[in-house]
């Protein structure tokens, strides 16, 4: 049986900036962006999102790729 893939979620956004997003298989497990300037910058905090994202897929979701 082949299991199923994790994938980004975004659940929160600021107009077309995505601030907070969960992991498809784990609901609970959510992720935010935090600011580093007086703006939100839309790059910076997709990226953000995404590197927590792939930080908890290789801890949690090892043996799903």
């Amino acid at each position: 049986m082949k299991m199923k893939k994790p994938a980004i979620r975004v659940t929160k956004w600021l107009a077309d900036i995505p601030v907070e997003a969960c992991c498809s298989l784990c609901p609970n497990e959510i992720f935010r962006a935090a600011s580093t300037g007086h703006r939100p910058e839309k790059s910076s905090y997709q990226q953000q999102l995404q590197e927590a994202f792939d930080r908890h897929v290789a801890d949690v979701h090892k043996n799903t790729k």
